[in-house]
């Protein structure tokens, strides 16, 4: 899993490599408060490229392992092309979002190991409070697949089950953001 981590805060390291030129609201870093409250640290970046266009990529990961054999380790990346009426970085927003990540969680008697990726429409609505942040409320349904690469019993290592697969329709995407705009 450190592993994983260490790709994780290379990718966003990437990511915020931007050109020394870049315009106050043009450049934004973002972290999910919902995210945080799950005990989910993230971050994103969102760079405006156009009036009313953006692009943001957000990364999130959740390393922990509890008592009884218990864990919801995960990493997940969501990358989005976004679309705002007005202009960008304040009132509504649409957008088109796909994702990959991977995880082993198990919570109960059958834990998971494996993959997914997805995609799905969002919307959102950003308040800019100062002139260097704002908070967004937002929310994106559509599909995920889900696959496990192993089953597996939490107490027993041993009982594996194979591989299967799942596909998920339903919300993907949920937070309340904040952004910090870069001048």
């Amino acid at each position: 899993m450190k592993s994983k981590i260490w790709k994780f805060c290379g990718v966003m390291l990437l990511v915020f490599m931007m050109p020394d030129n870049a315009d106050a609201q043009t450049v934004g870093v973002t972290t999910n408060a919902l995210g945080w409250a799950a005990l989910s640290p993230n971050v994103g970046v969102e760079v405006g490229f156009a009036r009313q266009w953006s692009v943001s990529v957000d990364g999130l990961v959740n390393p922990w392992t509890w008592s009884n054999g218990r864990k919801s380790n995960l990493w997940l990346v969501q990358p989005e092309v976004r679309f705002w009426p007005r202009h960008n970085f304040a009132g509504h927003v649409f957008g088109i979002h796909g994702q990959y990540g991977q995880y082993d969680w198990s919570m109960s008697k059958m834990g998971y190991v494996g993959d997914f990726k997805g995609a799905g429409v969002s919307y959102g609505y950003a308040f800019m409070f100062h002139e260097r942040w704002n908070v967004e409320g937002t929310i994106g349904f559509g599909w995920n697949r889900l696959d496990f690469a192993n089953r597996y019993d939490p107490f027993d290592r041993q009982s594996c089950f194979g591989p299967a697969s799942r596909d998920y329709w339903g919300i993907t995407r949920i937070g309340i953001k904040f952004t910090y705009f870069i001048k």
